[in-house]
């Protein structure tokens, strides 16, 4: 089941479970999509897609592959943590774009956004990830601005985020 075959069009009942079903499978590719920058970036423009659909399924189709891109995440820093001196290339460029895209999320704004709150917070836990390896002075601005001031979902995952060990 192609994820964004799914995402076009007007979704009716079959075709979300059509779109929960393939979401949910790619969970099988996490170890490809970690080793491979180009897979990656794909991923991270079908979870773009996914953010900008409308009607049903959408929040959920978002908040898995997030939930995926996360997992890439841990491995790529699991993979530089236990390899520091040859860790791989491909790995610190996966951390790169992930870093890039939790960044684009947490600057992302749209009214009434049922998700705004979550996107957030799973934009920290991705960048908690990355933030072992790759130093992101601005989303550490961001995540004590939220802390200080925030009420909602992003404030656990900006606490989180900070409290994350940096080396």
């Amino acid at each position: 089941m192609d994820v964004r075959r799914c995402l076009e069009g007007p979704l009716g009942k079959d075709r979300v479970s059509e779109l929960y079903e393939a979401v949910w499978g790619m969970r099988t590719f996490v170890d490809a999509i970690s080793r491979d920058p180009e897979k990656t970036w794909a991923t991270i423009d079908i979870v773009r897609r996914a953010r900008e659909m409308s009607g049903p399924g959408g929040i959920v189709a978002e908040s898995e592959l997030m939930g995926l891109l996360s997992s890439v995440a841990w491995k790529c820093s699991l993979e530089l943590s236990e390899h520091p001196a040859s860790g791989s290339k491909a790995a610190m460029e996966i951390l790169r774009q992930l870093s890039e895209y939790a960044m684009e999320c947490l600057h992302y704004r749209r009214s009434r956004d049922a998700f705004g709150g979550r996107r957030r917070n799973k934009a920290f836990e991705i960048l908690k990830r990355v933030r072992l390896h790759i130093e992101i002075p601005e989303a550490v601005q961001i995540a004590r601005k939220i802390v200080e001031t925030g009420t909602g979902n992003d404030r656990i995952g900006a606490m989180e985020f900070l409290e994350t060990p940096v080396d």
